[in-house]
């Protein structure tokens, strides 16, 4: 999960180029006075003008892989290129009426094969993908509208070499997924109504001949919003859709959707209460392949003993990352994550409830005591990690007499450790230098969230 190489100079160029503005903060009369185009896409738009019989605006997708007003292929796969255009028209009142429009090449001349109105406001990205049971590509446009809280997914055709809308569909998020298991993907769409706080998921798999909703299941809709949906499969390989949620300011639950005997199914949902508290935790840790094998765990969170014996002992977690198999959640590991100074432990499962944790704020400690479950009382430190900064190490080396290192991280921060005498008692928490180093990794600045 966490040693891995994060590209972050494509971010920071990306924020650098935008910054100041937006393109939601465009104006329709600032659109309304666009570049002319070259080549081929000048003759396209003079096409598509002379077509409408009004201006032709070209309206670019804001997100993805598509950025352009324009994209040229041979969809059908006969031979002969393509292109289909996004554009608006103005009307009186200063908007746009967004339009999809389908030319085809021939004979060295492009024409018009068809063009279809959207009510929508803008583009937010495009796919092309194959989605049904031909050779043809479809392209599928994410669309905003001028309700903001609502998406519009349409997915366009071609059909005897003019353009077909296969599908329309209100929806908060999509994605393109083979939940099925038939070797296509089929269109998975989650649709949330703050309103009446009811969510539902939604799968669709389009054939040559027709579109047709193949399952659906309620989610918990008792939520602020969702996460960008992840495609994965649960423990036993059955493909799956995770879906994180925020529930409060600091909360969220994971839905984990699947397709098993012709049903689309969350078996987190309760269906009485209408949420989803299998999955809830006090915390926006989002669910995340931790071990590196390809599926997604689900952070269940047990709290530590809280000692009373220091004055400024606080309340800690240990995190159990839980996989799904559809006969319910195992823990896959056990974790002590420390987000704060930047690391984590993975612990063996029997060490719940065996220790407490002491941190102290002025060196950026934390102390591991055991833990008397009987007596309720903190007994002998076994282990203690501290992070300093590399320079503050070398400076002061006899400050930090009886520490080893254990790590170092990409700031110049170096985690210290002091652990205590070894011993054979079961009953007591111990561990080596060598076993700390096994257990402990160092949290990147993508996995904290900066």
């Amino acid at each position: 999960m966490i040693k891995k190489t994060f590209a972050v100079g494509f971010c920071l160029a990306m924020c650098l180029l935008f910054c100041g503005c937006s393109r939601f903060s465009l104006s329709i009369s600032d659109m309304m006075a666009p570049p002319k185009m070259t080549g081929q896409y000048y003759e396209i738009q003079t096409l598509l003008e002379e077509h409408t019989g009004a201006e032709v605006i070209p309206v670019y997708p804001g997100e993805g892989d598509y950025r352009s007003a324009y994209i040229i292929d041979d969809f059908d796969r006969d031979g002969s290129e393509e292109a289909v255009v996004f554009y608006g028209t103005p009307t009186d009142d200063n908007s746009l009426v967004m339009h999809v429009a389908l030319t085809c090449m021939k004979k060295g001349k492009w024409t018009v094969k068809g063009d279809v109105q959207v009510k929508a406001s803008e583009i937010e990205r495009v796919l092309v993908e194959n989605v049904d049971d031909n050779k043809a590509q479809e392209v599928l446009i994410y669309w905003n509208t001028f309700n903001s809280s609502d998406k519009l997914l349409t997915v366009f055709g071609m059909k005897d070499g003019g353009l077909v809308q296969r599908m329309q569909e209100t929806c908060t998020y999509f994605a393109l997924c083979d939940l099925v298991g038939e070797g296509k993907n089929n269109i998975f769409t989650v649709c949330l109504n703050t309103v009446d706080k009811s969510s539902t998921a939604s799968l669709f798999s389009l054939t040559n001949e027709k579109t047709e909703v193949i399952g659906t299941c309620m989610l918990d809709g008792n939520i602020q919003r969702y996460l960008e949906p992840k495609i994965s499969k649960l423990a036993n390989g059955k493909p799956a859709v995770y879906l994180d949620a925020v529930k409060t300011a600091s909360s969220m639950i994971t839905e984990i959707i699947y397709y098993d005997q012709n049903t689309l199914k969350a078996p987190s949902y309760d269906i009485l209460s209408g949420e989803n508290n299998i999955t809830l935790r006090q915390s926006l840790t989002e669910a995340t392949d931790f071990n590196n094998d390809g599926i997604y765990e689900i952070p269940h969170l047990e709290r530590i003993p809280v000692s009373k014996q220091y004055s400024n002992s606080q309340e800690f977690f240990v995190t159990e990352w839980r996989v799904f198999d559809t006969s319910g959640f195992k823990t896959a590991a056990t974790a002590i994550m420390n987000y704060t100074d930047g690391y984590y432990l993975t612990v063996p499962s029997d060490w719940v409830g065996r220790f407490t944790i002491v941190k102290r704020s002025d060196s950026n400690q934390r102390i591991f005591y055991n833990w008397d479950q009987e007596n309720e009382i903190s007994t002998n430190e076994f282990m203690r990690i501290q992070v300093v900064s590399l320079e503050e190490y070398e400076k002061n080396r006899i400050q930090y007499t009886g520490f080893v290192e254990i790590a170092r991280d990409s700031s110049q921060n170096i985690y210290i450790a002091k652990v205590g005498e070894g011993t054979t008692d079961a009953r007591v928490l111990s561990v080596s230098v060598e076993q700390l180093r096994d257990m402990f990794s160092v949290i990147s600045s993508s996995e904290k969230g900066e």
